[in-house]
């Protein structure tokens, strides 16, 4: 990819929008244990199959066809959903991306974190 994430990558909740729901409407599934906010990162994040994709260029726009909700994710977003397999942990996310954008490499905890907490809050993703 060229150039790395771009610079928009710290800002990564501004780069979900949600379509079709209230996005702040609370989600019994929104978090280990029905709570929102920090996770505890013990498992290893997976995407849910039930979602599906559609690239637009280098854009990633996610979508449950029940919820009609669409989510879209700037390229580091996009980049963060591909590595969520079920095998890898944050942290091996976060180490594959600093080793890809090593100028990156300060914001690239922080917005892998916050990108994982949306995705969970919103069901997109699973820990395993």
């Amino acid at each position: 990819r060229r150039g790395g994430p771009r610079k928009e990558s710290s800002h990564l909740l501004a780069a979900f929008s949600t379509f079709g729901q209230d996005a702040d409407a609370p989600r019994d599934d929104a978090a280990p244990g029905g709570k929102r906010g920090r996770m505890v990162s013990t498992g290893r994040p997976r995407r849910k199959p039930d979602y599906r994709i559609e690239r637009l260029e280098e854009e990633l726009l996610l979508f449950h066809p029940s919820s009609e909700q669409v989510f879209y994710c700037n390229e580091t977003a996009s980049l963060i959903w591909g590595l969520c397999d079920g095998e890898r942990t944050e942290q091996e996310i976060v180490d594959l991306l600093v080793m890809a954008y090593p100028e990156s490499a300060a914001a690239l905890p922080k917005d892998v974190e916050a990108t994982l907490i949306q995705f969970h809050e919103h069901g997109a993703i699973e820990y395993v």
